[in-house]
């Protein structure tokens, strides 16, 4: 290593520091953002800014004026700001089973559902009770057939909601019928069987099933916000942008290969952490676990995360038995799968071709030792200034293959683009009517199986000011401020060769977004869009 090269990498060590304190037990951040990392000024995009006008613009005295005394009256909001708030596609569609069952598959929240291959202890459920539901079938019998499948959140018994307020632990089942939707059949909102604990089921009165799934989508909407999106793309890879600075010299080809997919990471995270996790912010407002229980849970799955499970993409669809590359039948309406996959492959691709340029053999990697400092970093645990990933490919604290760079930067580039746009960008469209998937509900989940009229499900559902405050942040939110995967806003890369792995990246790109229009105009179910590669930014700046 020359001496400037030391120089330079001591000095963005100094610059680029972690440190836990502002979220104890979460992902490490930045411990202060440097000047080169802010927003350009070409890059026109200030968050409080854009809230303040769409506050003015849907004037919101007049939005929250009076009660609402029907949820005919909840889907009026939209008639009346319809030229800052568009019209949500499930405003009239927010009942059906069957679109409960897509939004496991298409949502938000795409990385939850596992294939039930055992019912779990705790869930009190039986042959004679599911049967009706499981279209003739045995339980036995669909479980054998990879019909059935569940979601688990035990993992909220860990954490409390915000004062005056409840957040549920549920086990929900899901059966996919013969014509290949996915719908409940079965939902336990709390992990202790009881009489004042019933499993609810279809075939209970109607407002009461979709009241126990609406609570059911309060659970999955927190998780979503705090694990799902926030915890495990903002902050899990904001520590990988800040060791990647200090210990990557600016003329490592590894440095030039990640740069695009981190630019504005960091200054999306110093304005909008604050502004979404400070006392009275938007997840006090909006969620139920308020923002103490937000950085509860993150802090909870942080302790397990690893990078080559949840981190990697067909690790994760693996070990919850969603792929199978052999069975076309195996959820055929699991859209973020099917694109994610497309677009894991084709970074991967990318990466191989990029790294097989500088990486001649196996020992080309053990010898890089601004690559394994880096690697280094990554896994060494928090209290020593690390970053703390588990899961992190290699050998006795090394990289050893080429493959085990492939990997960790495949994943990196696609958390930064794929997953983010996944998890990000359909927000307004779930969040924004709150019948659709309430991020909070007043009073108690329901304990029995009485029916439930209208007035009490409307009391249920969130006030006029949190259903508007909740429009104006998912809808800033899920706004698109920067150029699609692939057109990179500052070009790193200037090697001969390096820029025709560039270009075939971008071809390849432009054939899957080719046949994403397709099947959305010819064979799918329902449109899933946000996937498609001319939808997905490169970078984490929102």
């Amino acid at each position: 290593m020359t001496e400037d090269r030391k120089l330079d990498l001591q000095h963005m060590r100094e610059l680029y520091e972690l440190t836990e304190e502002p979220l104890p037990g979460c992902p490490p951040l930045v411990k202060q953002l440097p000047l080169e990392e802010t927003f350009s000024f070409s890059y026109e995009f200030d968050l409080e800014a854009k809230i303040v006008a769409l506050t003015a613009d849907a004037t919101f005295e007049e939005l929250i004026y009076g009660e609402f005394h029907d949820i005919e009256d909840m889907k009026n909001v939209f008639h009346r700001v319809l030229n800052v708030f568009p019209e949500p596609s499930n405003l009239n569609r927010w009942r059906d089973d069957v679109l409960f069952g897509m939004q496991r598959l298409m949502g938000v929240n795409p990385n939850v559902i596992r294939l039930c291959t055992k019912i779990p202890e705790n869930l009190a459920v039986d042959d004679h009770m599911l049967k009706p539901f499981l279209e003739n079938m045995s339980l036995s019998q669909a479980l054998q057939e990879k019909r059935i499948f569940v979601i688990d959140y035990k993992i909220l018994e860990k954490v409390d909601p915000k004062e005056g307020y409840v957040i549920t632990a549920p086990i929900a089942l899901f059966y996919q019928r013969y014509d290949g939707n996915l719908v409940p059949v079965a939902i336990q909102l709390f992990q202790k069987p009881g009489d004042d604990n019933p499993v609810f089921l279809p075939s209970d009165p109607m407002n009461t099933w979709i009241l126990a799934k609406m609570w059911f989508n309060v659970a999955d909407a927190n998780y979503h916000q705090s694990v799902t999106h926030l915890g495990f793309t903002h902050l899990k890879m904001t520590g990988i942008v800040v060791c990647t600075h200090r210990q990557m010299h600016k003329s490592h080809p590894i440095y030039k290969l990640l740069m695009p997919h981190f630019l504005y990471l960091l200054a999306i995270n110093h304005v909008g952490i604050p502004l979404l996790l400070d006392r009275n912010g938007y997840v006090d407002k909006v969620l139920t676990l308020g923002s103490d229980g937000m950085e509860e849970l993150i802090k909870h799955k942080n302790r397990n995360w690893r990078m080559d499970i949840e981190g990697d993409l067909l690790s994760d669809l693996k070990t919850r038995g969603v792929y199978d590359p052999d069975n076309p039948n195996l959820l055929p309406h699991y859209y973020y799968r099917d694109d994610a996959l497309k677009l894991y492959e084709c970074i991967h691709s990318y990466v191989r071709k990029y790294l097989d340029l500088y990486y001649r053999s196996d020992g080309d990697v053990k010898e890089d030792y601004e690559l394994q400092n880096w690697r280094k970093e990554l896994e060494t645990p928090t209290e020593e200034q690390g970053l703390g990933i588990l899961g992190v490919y290699g050998v006795d604290g090394k990289f050893t293959t080429k493959d085990h760079v492939y990997r960790i930067l495949t994943n990196i580039i696609f958390t930064c683009s794929v997953q983010h746009a996944a998890v990000n960008f359909r927000q307004y469209e779930e969040y924004a009517f709150p019948p659709n998937y309430p991020a909070s509900l007043r009073g108690h989940p329901p304990h029995n199986k009485e029916h439930i009229d209208d007035g009490q499900l409307l009391r249920s559902l969130p006030d006029e000011e949190t259903m508007y405050n909740t429009m104006i942040i998912t809808r800033v939110l899920s706004t698109q401020g920067m150029n699609k995967l692939g057109d990179f806003e500052v070009e790193y890369i200037t090697d001969k060769e390096a820029l025709k792995v560039v270009a075939e990246f971008r071809s390849d790109l432009k054939k899957i977004a080719e046949a994403n229009i397709r099947s959305n105009k010819e064979r799918r179910h329902e449109k899933y869009t946000c996937l498609n590669p001319s939808a997905v930014p490169n970078s984490i700046s929102i």
